[in-house]
C-alpha cells in the first residue's frame, strides 16, 4: 500500500496525525527558531533606523533653536551652558517654540552675563576718520586746487 502526501500518517501508538501541509518548490521550510531569528534581526534593523532618525531630528532641532536665538544672542550655543533643555522650548507637537526659546534666551543672557546681539546696523570703523588734511600737498584749502 502507497501513501501520499495528502493522507494522514498513522504513528507508532495507532493514533492518525494530520499531514504536513505541501510546501512550493522554492520555498523551503523553516523552523521556528529560523524565523524567530529573522524577526529579531529585522527589530535590531528597525530599532538602528529609528534610533539615527531620531538622533537627526535633535540635531535639526537644536539647529532651530540656535537660529532663532542667535536674534538675542551673540553666541546662540551658549544658550545651552544655562541648563537649558531641548525638551522645555517645545510645543505640545513637538514643534520649537520661538517664545520659547527667545524667553530662554533672555534668561541665559541675565543669568550668564552673555552679550546680547547687537541690533541696528554695523557700521565698521565708523568714528574712525582719518585726519582731515592727510595726503594733500601744499596744506590747505589753496593747495588742494594748485596745479601738480
Amino acid at each position: 500500500m502507497t501513501t501520499d502526501d495528502t493522507t494522514p500518517s498513522v504513528d507508532q501508538q495507532g493514533a492518525a496525525s494530520p499531514a504536513p501541509a505541501p510546501v512550493p518548490a522554492n520555498e523551503t521550510p523553516k523552523s521556528g527558531n529560523a524565523e524567530a531569528a529573522k524577526y529579531r534581526n529585522q527589530l535590531r534593523d528597525v530599532t538602528t533606523e529609528r534610533d539615527a532618525l531620531a538622533a537627526s531630528l535633535t540635531a535639526a532641532r537644536k539647529t532651530m533653536v540656535e537660529g532663532i536665538a542667535g536674534k538675542s544672542l551673540e553666541k546662540p550655543e551658549s544658550l545651552w551652558a544655562s541648563d537649558t533643555k531641548l525638551e522645555d522650548l517645545l510645543d505640545e507637537d513637538g514643534n520649537v517654540d520661538s517664545e520659547k526659546v527667545t524667553a530662554a534666551a533672555t534668561k541665559a543672557a541675565d543669568e550668564l552675563g552673555l552679550r546680547k546681539a547687537p541690533t541696528g546696523p554695523i557700521v565698521r570703523r565708523a568714528g574712525n576718520e582719518p585726519s582731515v588734511g592727510a595726503g594733500l600737498t601744499g596744506g590747505g584749502f589753496a593747495g588742494a586746487f594748485a596745479p601738480r
